[in-house]
């Protein structure tokens, strides 16, 4: 009888490879595949994706290269890495078989040589192949879940680790949604409604308050981010950034109260990036500086190497938000994508889940779905609309006020208060409207 499946444990390795996020789940050790070249590899995947939280073909490859033969390597890369954790939990089985069987001949010659010490050692051997059977957890009992969640609790307040995060521009947003760590939120809009102006004035608000961002932007360049920014802080007319009409003190000025964002958010721009190139940039990130939040300017545009294999676009997004919600986990941050809805119908309507773009796995994968609409695109009345809040109230809005020359959203309850502090100076200026000069942050 043959207790192992090479072919199988081929497409263990690509499927490891193609879907990161399966590798903590596989629930199997080197030595549990039988194929030399296989464990080899197996071991290099674990080990280089403890140290960088990512690997890939190219990556094996250069690790593997004079270790296994280059048929070896060519197989693996030509195989189509379907069925996930099937492949493995089968592998694991042929493993636990190959023990059962060396077992029964350990025991057996034990027996014949009348070795006291053969029930303990069935039992203990016994114990540890049925242990290896799978990785879930026994259920646990009151007492045991509270100690869990009070330890989980203790960790988080006695580290630099924050375990809500705020935006410090959006106060009632971030009292419904309560930004955390390891989830995933999406922000949707309709095209030309300034999602990015808005997911923009999150990540400045994050960092803010001291948060450590990464944003990536796959429409804009670090030029037109930083005209945004600058036009932000000085509330100066964007296009006279784009024209070079700024006043040098103010250009100075915006370009000083900028830069005290240094050690909190970061910027990557790039026009071709794919969920992998994410992946990895924010890994370093995160070893060299910190990760705290990881916002993705936008959804639709991320590349998949699926591409290439004529994958239905529905398939391949959900592909991406699958690495992405493994990403935050792996991190420990927050991951927040920025989406597009689907044209058609009447603009003027408050969207909903199902107008997502592409995919409806958008709705199933993300913690939080938050809309930004704008009724009347002439107007500067907004809305945000809480679609979905995983463990909080949905459904619920909040009226918003877009500044589209300096290309802004604000609470308009807060935007408000400001105009009339601002408007009687006589008035104690409250810290959430002060920024760093304690001067009107409006």
């Amino acid at each position: 009888m043959q207790l192992f499946n090479v072919e199988l444990e081929n497409k263990v390795i690509k499927t490891l490879i193609d879907k990161n996020q399966l590798i903590p789940q596989a629930n199997l050790v080197a030595d549990d595949l039988f194929d030399d070249n296989n464990k080899l590899a197996y071991q290099t995947i674990l080990d280089t994706y403890e140290k960088t939280g990512f690997i890939d073909f190219d990556i094996l490859k250069s690790k593997l290269t004079d270790k296994v033969p280059d048929e070896y390597l060519d197989d693996i890369k030509n195989i189509e890495s379907k069925g996930g954790l099937h492949y493995a939990n089968t592998v694991k089985e042929y493993s636990n078989k190959r023990k059962i069987q060396l077992l029964s001949a350990e025991i057996e010659e034990m027996l014949e040589k009348n070795d006291p010490n053969v029930l303990d050692t069935f039992t203990n051997k016994c114990s540890e192949i049925t242990n290896s059977f799978g990785h879930i957890e026994k259920p646990l009992n009151a007492i045991e879940i509270t100690d869990k969640f009070k330890e989980h609790y203790d960790k988080l307040k006695d580290s630099d680790n924050k375990i809500f995060f705020k935006s410090h521009w959006y106060p009632t947003l971030d009292n419904i949604i309560c930004w955390r760590r390891k989830k995933l939120y999406t922000i949707a809009a309709r095209t030309s409604i300034g999602k990015s102006a808005f997911g923009t004035t999150l990540s400045l608000g994050f960092a803010y308050k001291k948060s450590r961002v990464l944003y990536f932007s796959l429409e804009m360049d670090h030029i037109e981010l930083c005209e945004r920014i600058l036009s932000f802080y000085s509330h100066i007319d964007n296009y006279k950034f784009r024209n070079g009409n700024v006043d040098k003190n103010k250009l100075v000025e915006s370009m000083k109260e900028f830069k005290k964002r240094n050690d909190f958010f970061n910027l990557q721009t790039s026009r071709s990036v794919n969920v992998n190139d994410i992946t990895r940039i924010a890994t370093d990130m995160k070893y060299k500086n910190g990760l705290d939040i990881l916002v993705i300017d936008y959804l639709g545009i991320i590349q998949s190497h699926m591409k290439q294999k004529q994958v239905n676009k529905h398939i391949m997004i959900s592909e991406i938000l699958e690495k992405l919600r493994a990403l935050s986990e792996k991190l420990d941050c927050a991951v927040i994508i920025l989406s597009q809805i689907t044209r058609g119908g009447n603009e003027s309507d408050m969207p909903n889940l199902s107008q997502l773009k592409e995919s409806g796995s958008i709705e199933n994968d993300s913690d939080s779905v938050i809309f930004l609409h704008r009724p009347d695109r002439d107007s500067r009345d907004a809305i945000l609309k809480i679609g979905k809040n995983r463990g909080g109230v949905s459904g619920g809005e909040i009226p918003m006020i877009f500044e589209p020359k300096i290309t802004r959203y604000m609470e308009k309850t807060i935007h408000d208060k400001a105009r009339a502090i601002k408007n009687n100076t006589n008035n104690q200026i409250p810290n959430q409207y002060q920024n760093d000069n304690g001067d009107i942050d409006f």
